[in-house]
């Protein structure tokens, strides 16, 4: 099953915010919570967690996006759409 011209490009953009967004959370955990102002910690643990899980998801969407054609699945335009919410 392959995805219309739409799906494709709306699956490309989301996998690559969150690559952007997890990779920033990841390299610049301290400057990333400064920008959105959240509060000061000592420590940057859970920040990284979540900038993993944000990149693992722009990874399986990329998956599902270029593997399809070799029957290759990842998230699919229905998990990331759920995730997002």
């Amino acid at each position: 099953m392959g995805f219309s011209r739409t799906q494709s490009g709306l699956l490309a953009i989301d996998a690559l915010v969150n690559l952007i967004l997890g990779g920033m959370l990841l390299l610049f955990p301290a400057g990333v919570l400064d920008t959105i102002g959240l509060p000061k910690v000592s420590h940057h643990f859970y920040t990284s967690i979540l900038g993993a899980v944000i990149f693992g998801i722009g990874l399986a969407i990329l998956v599902d996006l270029f593997g399809a054609s070799n029957d290759i699945r990842g998230l699919g335009l229905l998990g990331a759409i759920t995730i997002n919410f």
